[in-house]
C-alpha cells in the first residue's frame, strides 16, 4: 500500500487551472503582479463559495414505485441526474466567467 498517490481533488485541479489561465490573461494585459494577486484572491473565494454549494437533494415520493416498473424509474432518474448536474455545471461556469469579466472590468478602470 505504499504505493498509493494521493490526487488532488477535482475542484482543487481545476481552481489551479483556473488560476493558471486568469494569471497568464492578466500578464498578457499588463496588471501589475499586485492588481493580479487581488483578482486572483476574489475569484478564489468566489470559487469556493461555488465549489462548497450543496446541490444535492432528496425526493419522497407519496406513492409506492411498483416492483416492474423501479428498474425504468430509476434510469429515469438517473438520466435527470445526470442532466440537471450537466446544467448546474454549466451555469457555475457562467457564474464564474461572468465573475471574471466584472473583477477585470473593475480593477482595470483605475489603470
Amino acid at each position: 500500500m505504499d504505493n498509493i498517490v494521493n490526487f488532488p481533488a477535482k475542484s482543487v485541479r481545476d481552481w489551479l487551472a483556473i488560476e493558471r489561465t486568469l494569471k497568464e490573461v492578466l500578464a498578457k494585459g499588463g496588471a501589475a503582479p499586485e492588481l493580479q494577486a487581488a483578482v486572483i484572491d476574489k475569484m478564489k473565494a468566489f470559487y469556493d463559495f461555488i465549489a462548497a454549494f450543496d446541490f444535492s437533494l432528496s425526493v419522497n415520493l407519496s406513492h409506492p414505485i411498483p416492483v416492474s416498473a423501479r428498474d425504468a424509474v430509476a434510469e429515469l432518474l438517473e438520466s435527470l441526474r445526470l442532466a440537471l448536474g450537466e446544467r448546474l455545471k454549466e451555469f457555475s461556469n457562467t457564474l464564474c466567467v461572468e465573475r471574471i469579466n466584472r473583477e477585470i472590468e473593475a480593477n482595470f478602470r483605475g489603470v
